[in-house]
């Protein structure tokens, strides 16, 4: 019997469709707001949005803080789109699962949590000044076009979370349970 491969298939387009506006707002939008519309932008952006979050640059404030907060907004209702689309092609062995123990499942919830936890906190909680940052880390927020392709990845990061919560806390407790299950049905005869 061939083994059909694990496979889950990236909605690619809809990564392009994200990722465009993230270009066009800092190649188009200026460093600091000037005119009554870009005021009024930040202004929204600092009373009605997520205001500083995320990850920024201050040689161009007022872009990044756009890009920011697109992220913020548009990121959930991509990832849910994206997992939309990849779930119905997605397919998972279970018998990749088979030797894990009962300590890898009861481990892997909390660092699932975990790692949803500090998701929340990179771009929802804090802000990170990548311009300011570390020389690692510098050039990304030197640069337009080196900080669109940051942020536009970070759409990657989007894109794994509702994988990692489907299968952290939906298909691998059920497949625990539906393991349980077929072993308690050996143990016992039958009545």
């Amino acid at each position: 019997m061939k083994k059909r491969p694990q496979e889950i298939q990236p909605p690619y387009w809809l990564f392009v469709l994200a990722a465009t506006p993230i270009f066009f707002i800092n190649f188009l939008l200026p460093s600091y707001p000037i005119t009554p519309t870009e005021l009024a932008i930040a202004a929204f952006i600092d009373n009605h949005l997520f205001g500083q979050v995320g990850f920024w640059s201050s040689q161009f404030p007022f872009s990044s803080k756009v890009t920011a907060n697109y992220l913020a907004c548009i990121g959930p209702v991509f990832a849910i789109l994206a997992f939309y689309k990849t779930y119905q092609t997605m397919r998972i062995d279970p018998k990749q699962y088979e030797n894990y123990s009962l300590l890898k499942y009861a481990l892997i919830p909390p660092l699932a949590a975990l790692y949803i936890l500090l998701f929340l906190f990179m771009f929802y909680l804090t802000s990170t000044n990548l311009a300011s940052n570390s020389q690692k880390y510098s050039f990304y927020g030197s640069y337009a076009l080196s900080f669109s392709l940051f942020s536009s990845s970070m759409l990657i990061i989007f894109y794994i979370t509702p994988l990692i919560v489907h299968r952290c806390f939906i298909y691998l407790p059920a497949l625990l349970l539906e393991n349980w299950r077929d072993k308690r049905s050996q143990i016992r005869p039958p009545k």
